[in-house]
């Protein structure tokens, strides 16, 4: 279901003053110039996926990342321990969930392309929505799938000149393919895991390492590289009291131009 925001939404008023007779050499002084009230509509998408704040050009990016986390609605709270899923089928491509970085970097002092990064992640945990002091105590776990080449595309944007980054929840895009031979070698995912298998990682509040390059890149050139997350499993430990509420939370993705 597409979700609709209104961004901006101007109206504009005209007062009029009326002040007495008009003398006749006054009446055809009028001002025809145009004016203009901007109207705004906004869209949200319902792929999984969410393209990053940019630049891409010429820079080290996260591309993706994961539009939303939702575990639904349940009918009730449950006193005790309790695990919610949310799984996601890879044959759906519209709504694979991917993390993607992409290294469009050039040669320039320390900071050359090819050379070692990492994604981290930091969940905030759950508060009520619209009473952020009533929290709910969770934890959150993500499922990493094998790293993935992503090519980020050469189109630019008309207007702003950066590159338009290809879609991965696009069919027709083509932009994740396998890597070839032991290309995933120099990556890893979660507490550095090798990169051709899944991996778990558990958020928390503080930043957790969850993927990124370890071995520097023995050839310079653009290059995206993506892991998919295929499961999310968020555990609340005692839902007393969480009836009839609305408990909301975010992951923060931060990337450094390092391996840690």
């Amino acid at each position: 279901m597409k979700k609709l925001l209104l961004t901006t939404v101007l109206v504009s008023s005209a007062v009029l003053g009326f002040t007495g007779n008009v003398h006749a050499n006054e009446q055809n002084k009028i001002t025809e110039t145009p004016e203009k009230t901007d109207v705004g509509i906004n869209f949200k998408t319902d792929g999984g996926s969410t393209i990053g704040q940019g630049p891409f050009s010429d820079h080290l990016a996260i591309v993706f990342k994961p539009t939303k986390f939702d575990f639904g609605t349940e009918q009730e709270a449950i006193p005790f321990k309790k695990v919610y899923t949310e799984k996601v089928d890879a044959s759906n491509i519209k709504k694979n969930k991917y993390l993607i970085v992409n290294d469009d970097r050039k040669t320039a002092g320390s900071a050359v392309a090819g050379s070692p990064w990492h994604v981290t992640a930091t969940y905030s945990g759950l508060s009520e929505k619209g009473n952020a002091s009533n929290t709910l105590e969770s934890a959150l776990k993500i499922k990493l799938e094998p790293v993935q080449k992503y090519t980020i595309g050469t189109d630019k944007d008309p207007i702003t000149q950066d590159i338009k980054p290809n879609d991965p929840n696009d069919p027709a895009s083509n932009a994740i393919t396998d890597f070839s031979g032991a290309e995933h070698g120099e990556f890893r995912l979660g507490a550095d895991l090798a990169a051709n298998a899944s991996a778990e990682v558990e958020l928390s509040n503080t930043a957790t390492t969850v993927f990124g390059r370890k071995e520097a890149a023995t050839a310079i050139g653009t290059e995206g590289v993506a892991t998919r997350i295929s499961e999310t499993n968020l555990t609340i430990e005692d839902g007393t009291g969480a009836d009839g509420k609305t408990f909301v939370g975010s992951v923060t993705w931060q990337l450094a131009d390092t391996y840690k």
